[in-house]
């Protein structure tokens, strides 16, 4: 979505090629465009991606699902 603008997020497994500590893994979600250089998602298990183009309004509610 143009709303959304460039948004640039990795799913990293490792780090120099080291894989990383069972603390943060086994994934982590970085996203080098957030204006907080410190936020990440830790201990990534499952990720669902959703093409929110595709995604059905429930019929009167005039929201978009989450």
């Amino acid at each position: 979505l143009e709303s959304m603008g460039a948004t640039r997020a990795f799913l990293v497994w490792s780090v120099d090629g080291v894989p990383l500590a069972e603390s943060e893994g086994p994934f982590r979600i970085i996203v080098t465009t957030d204006r907080e250089k410190a936020r990440c998602i830790y201990n990534v298990t499952r990720l669902d991606i959703v093409d929110m183009r595709h995604v059905v309004t429930p019929a009167g509610t005039g929201k978009t699902p989450v």
